[in-house]
């Protein structure tokens, strides 16, 4: 904070300094003035010398490291993979040669209407987000393949904040009951946590006799130490640079399921699944132009 050339530590000067600085470096967190920054880590301070007084109940730890920032360990920390070929590529507008209107891209949605699909493995869920732009302006397109008869949404945000949210800690999470249509949303404790990860639940996971891999909170394996159920994570494109790049960018994450294990699973599933495709054009101050269509499928149909 010392080193923003300002005279007091959180006035305008040195929050404008911080913020262009994390907007250089591309770091995406839901709190950018120092003062935020400042307070998140006395708290953390606050708790470890709680715990090493042995005055803080160990239960709660889990939960206050995730509203205080603290990066969960069983989080993996290694890079996203590259998007697996399972995934529909969306043909995004050239910023600098674009050949129809925005509204018209907007309005051809239903082209990405084509769920998933991995060879051997049952898609349980997956997201997509795919996007392109320069400075203000960005063209978004985003996917959600998942069990249940989803209402119209107007992004994939939506849907993901109605999954049950869990922590994930030194478990693979804390929900005692079993979560509709077995999947979990975990709570990001990093900044820039943007591949939209999910996690299959881990009662469910019991129920059908698999075991959470002891290094990897999103993979559960059976007795011969088998993966069945893993999520990828992947990203394309890196994250963008500066605010001019014109490059594209996309991330997701994909639930498989081992084929052997689907008809086991399907009990535990809503008989319907759905696929909503969005896309969105931003242009600030200008409208966001919008459209989404959203299919149904049976789980004979599957």
């Amino acid at each position: 904070m010392s080193n923003n050339m300002s005279v007091s530590p959180f006035d305008p000067p040195a929050n404008a300094a911080q913020m262009a600085k994390l907007k250089r470096l591309s770091v995406h967190t839901t709190y950018w003035k120092l003062m935020t920054a400042a307070a998140y880590r006395a708290m953390r301070e606050v708790v470890g010398e709680l715990m090493a007084a042995q005055a803080l109940d160990p239960d709660a730890l889990p939960l206050l490291q995730s509203l205080i920032g603290v990066c969960s360990p069983w989080i993996p920390t290694v890079s996203p993979v590259a998007r697996p070929g399972g995934f529909k590529i969306t043909e995004m507008p050239e910023p600098f040669g674009r050949t129809e209107a925005d509204g018209e891209w907007v309005k051809r949605v239903r082209e990405d209407q084509v769920a998933p699909s991995f060879p051997g493995w049952f898609v349980l869920a997956a997201t997509s987000v795919q996007q392109r732009g320069f400075r203000e302006e960005q063209w978004i397109a985003e996917q959600w393949w998942g069990p249940g008869e989803q209402r119209t949404q107007g992004s994939l945000d939506e849907v993901l904040h109605g999954l049950p949210l869990t922590v994930i800690s030194d478990g693979t999470g804390h929900r005692q009951r079993s979560a509709m249509g077995a999947l979990l949303r975990p709570m990001a404790a990093l900044g820039g946590f943007q591949e939209k990860p999910l996690l299959f639940c881990s009662v469910v996971a019991k129920k059908l006799g698999l075991a959470a891999d002891p290094v990897d909170a999103f993979r559960y394996l059976d007795r011969e130490g088998n993966a069945l159920v893993t999520t990828i994570q992947w990203r394309e494109g890196g994250i963008h640079a500066r605010e001019s790049d014109t490059s594209y960018h996309g991330f997701g994450s994909v639930v498989l399921v081992a084929s052997s294990l689907k008809k086991a699973l399907l009990p535990f599933l809503p008989v319907t699944f759905t696929l909503t495709s969005w896309r969105r054009h931003e242009n600030p101050p200008k409208k966001v132009e919008s459209q989404s269509v959203s299919d149904q499928f049976a789980q004979t149909e599957l």
